[in-house]
């Protein structure tokens, strides 16, 4: 099957599912980041704890949530070092959870990380501008990846 890790990093808390087609394998939520007792000092923290809990073989893509996009992406997007820059340059519109979206995509796979046996075929924006109900964005993510494999 094709493994998809979706994840919300808002601004306090990272949600996330890690689906095997349409079997969610571990789903949670890392609540109250940066807060006195919360689950983690930061961002950083809480995606590094969990991508070191996760079972990540086979992991196709990462499908990650991002709250604006401004007015440069309508769709679901390929993360690449220029849509990051551009999500950056952004975060004046959504400067309580773009942050927290950004450590996602810079900690979720790392180029070095040991534990794959490949990088995913892809990493992708799904932007809540577009979602307003928050919906879940696996069948977008594994649609997008069965389009852009050609």
């Amino acid at each position: 099957m094709t493994r998809v890790l979706v994840l919300n990093c808002g601004s306090s808390s990272v949600r996330y599912r890690l689906y095997d087609g349409s079997e969610v394998l571990a789903k949670g939520l890392i609540q109250r980041i940066g807060e006195s007792g919360g689950d983690a000092a930061d961002h950083d923290e809480a995606l590094r704890t969990l991508m070191d809990r996760l079972d990540l073989s086979g992991l196709a893509a990462v499908g990650h949530r991002v709250v604006h996009g401004g007015e440069r992406f309508t769709a679901s997007t390929v993360i690449t070092d220029e849509v990051v820059a551009a999500v950056e340059e952004l975060v004046p519109l959504a400067p309580l959870h773009n942050p927290g979206a950004l450590t996602g995509i810079r900690v979720a796979v790392p180029a070095d990380d040991h534990r794959l046996h490949r990088r995913p075929r892809a990493a992708l924006a799904v932007w809540c501008r577009l979602h307003p109900h928050a919906q879940p964005i696996q069948s977008e993510v594994t649609t997008d990846i069965l389009l852009t494999r050609g």
